[in-house]
């Protein structure tokens, strides 16, 4: 699949899941949840599915921003499938006991960060799983 920049998140993340899996997903997993966008599309789509998503907010500027978006989608939006980690990727994802169907990697945008993430996956995919990346090609995110 040819990359590209995603112009709205929310539906092409469901687009390039949906298109490369014959299934829903059972588990999920989405390392760098930010402001919420991909799991609020992610949930929508697929609302069966449990989701675990691990960030490690702390440090940047606007933590305190981000764990209330955290808040308000679960409150507000989120089904009961999901959970929220804050931890690095690299030191949480080996400790979660479960196996993935479908991984979106947004955490830490510098080549090194998201190698380190899929790595820490590749051990925990389930045959046929999808890998998603974002923004690992754009050297202006940080």
């Amino acid at each position: 699949m040819p990359m590209s920049s995603w112009s709205d998140p929310r539906g092409d993340i469901i687009d390039v899941a949906s298109s490369a899996m014959t299934s829903p997903p059972e588990n999920i997993l989405e390392i760098g949840v930010y402001r919420c966008s991909s799991l609020m599309s992610l949930a929508t789509a697929f609302p069966d599915s449990r989701i675990v998503c691990v960030d490690a907010i702390k440090g940047l500027a606007n933590s305190e921003y981000v764990l209330k978006e955290w808040d308000g989608f679960l409150k507000q939006r989120a089904s009961k499938n999901v959970t929220m980690i804050i931890g690095h990727s690299s030191d949480v994802v080996p400790m979660i006991d479960m196996m993935w169907d479908l991984v979106h990697i947004d955490g830490g945008h510098a080549y090194e960060q998201a190698k380190s993430d899929y790595e820490a996956c590749l051990p925990k995919l389930n045959p046929g799983a999808v890998v998603m990346f974002d923004d690992i090609h754009d050297p202006n995110v940080a």
